[in-house]
């Protein structure tokens, strides 16, 4: 799943809860974004109009659209932000066809962001085009899938992604650090870290690293439903590093990382 918006971005609906049973699974280890080679690519001789054959939508109300239209115009003329939500498969968590769109809409506006971004690189194909993500490998991860066998009993706690992340142990980590190489994600503004309340929840140590410094929070995720943690900054290169302080269970559900718009007061 991605979200893209004009620097792509987003807000959550309510969580399901999760069935005892829900079998987890521990993340890969890998630890960082690596470009996918030779194997799945299109052949080099393909056209264009190949490549990208116009596909009918199946629209009986004729207004699917109609929102995202009016939000992609207002981002156009510099008076909002526009976000697109994706679900799908391998292609969309390996963000290779979404990343492509949202560095085209980023180019006839503002980048304004990432959008929401899951920091755990839950399967070997998960990455972002624009961020680099590490993680370790010993989170249990639970996450949604359509072709289970068994099928899994829903509804599932597991958030917009589809994916929860839990640890108890304070070795566990993920991190986020904005790109040096790629000319879109260079800096953010905004995080937001998404965790999932519980009775039993521990703390979850938020490190962030920007050009005043490294900050620590220790972040409470006791409770019930969705707990955010919100960070602010100078729109500038940052890192951002979360894991469990060792004191209970922490459920991730994602981030957010965005920039304000340039024109923005």
């Amino acid at each position: 799943m991605t979200v893209l918006g004009l620097g792509l971005a987003l807000s959550l609906s309510g969580l399901p809860a999760l069935p005892a049973d829900a079998a987890p699974r521990k993340a890969p280890n890998r630890a960082r974004n690596k470009p996918a080679r030779g194997k799945g690519r299109p052949p080099a001789n393909l056209t264009a109009a190949e490549l990208t054959p116009e596909v009918v939508l199946h629209d009986p109300s004729g207004a699917a659209l109609g929102r995202w239209g009016a939000a992609y115009k207002l981002a156009l003329r510099k008076k909002g932000t526009a976000r697109a939500l994706f679900w799908g498969a391998s292609h969309t968590a390996a963000d290779f066809w979404t990343g492509h769109l949202r560095r085209t809409w980023q180019a006839r506006s503002d980048e304004v962001g990432h959008g929401f971004v899951f920091p755990v690189r839950f399967h070997l194909g998960y990455r972002h085009t624009d961020l680099n993500l590490t993680s370790s490998p010993g989170w249990q991860v639970v996450r949604y899938q359509a072709d289970a066998n068994p099928p899994q009993q829903l509804p599932l706690e597991v958030g917009l992604q589809g994916v929860v992340a839990t640890s108890s142990d304070a070795n566990e980590f993920c991190e986020l650090k904005t790109t040096t190489d790629n000319p879109n994600g260079r800096t953010w503004q905004l995080v937001e870290v998404w965790t999932q309340g519980r009775p039993d929840g521990g703390s979850l140590r938020i490190e962030h690293e920007g050009p005043d410094g490294t900050e620590v929070t220790i972040f409470p995720t006791r409770g019930t439903g969705l707990r955010v943690a919100t960070l602010r900054a100078a729109d500038a290169p940052h890192r951002l590093r979360l894991s469990p302080v060792g004191d209970g269970p922490v459920s991730l559900l994602g981030t957010v990382v965005e920039r304000d718009r340039p024109d923005a007061p």
